[in-house]
């Protein structure tokens, strides 16, 4: 495994907001999500770079966490003045560089095992999911034979899975990179280009992460 030079902090709040669609805001060397949990709460992460297993002060996350993002548009210091201490939890941001293999004979590995990736684009549990469901009809496939050939069906896993979540794995990592900028004049250049970035563009990249082919060839 190996850090990705940041750490997350994740809550709950109990606060009404506004707006029904989640949010995220990039700013220098840190960056704070919200999205609406439940009636009347919300859930928020916030992250901001530092030396791995860097421990939380004494004084408790939501005092960090207040400092840290003191000045932030509204509605993010409201949100963490509402969030109780107990409901925060913090975690250093690890990811696994991509493997070229995932499986040996008959045995293979799925999700994080073999493609662990830093949250930035929301894809760790999908992409597992999707593992599941490829790897399921690979065997299924394989037990239509006789006799059932267990390696060559896990291969055909592998082979169809391994470049998607290689791409994915490193498009996350680059993202976070960005976001995590701290020099103003990157901060700038990025923001500038977020801007200007084509509706069209965007909306393919959505449907390339949420719209994955699952079918045998």
């Amino acid at each position: 495994m190996r850090y990705a030079g940041y750490a997350v902090w994740r809550g709950i709040a109990d606060f009404v907001l506004d707006q029904t669609i989640g949010t995220e805001t990039w700013g220098s060397g840190a960056w704070f999500g919200v999205h609406a949990a439940a009636h009347e709460q919300v859930y928020w992460y916030a992250t901001n770079s530092c030396a791995a297993d860097t421990p939380c002060p004494i004084e408790g996350s939501r005092s960090e966490l207040l400092h840290r993002f003191r000045g932030w548009h509204e509605p993010i210091e409201a949100i963490l003045a509402a969030t109780d201490d107990n409901h925060i939890i913090r975690t250093d941001i690890y990811d696994r560089a991509p493997l070229e293999s995932w499986c040996d004979g008959r045995v293979a590995l799925l999700g994080d095992a073999a493609h662990a990736t830093t949250p930035n684009l929301g894809q760790g549990a999908c992409l597992a999911l999707e593992d599941g469901v490829v790897l399921s009809k690979r065997l299924a496939q394989g037990f239509d034979n006789d006799p059932v050939d267990i390696p060559t069906a896990l291969h055909a896993y592998e082979t169809q899975r391994i470049a998607r979540t290689t791409a994915i794995q490193r498009r996350s990592r680059r993202l976070g990179q960005i976001s995590q900028l701290r020099h103003p004049l990157l901060c700038r250049a990025r923001n500038m280009v977020a801007y200007r970035i084509p509706k069209a563009i965007l909306e393919r990249q959505m449907r390339w992460l949420f719209e994955p082919d699952l079918d045998m060839e």
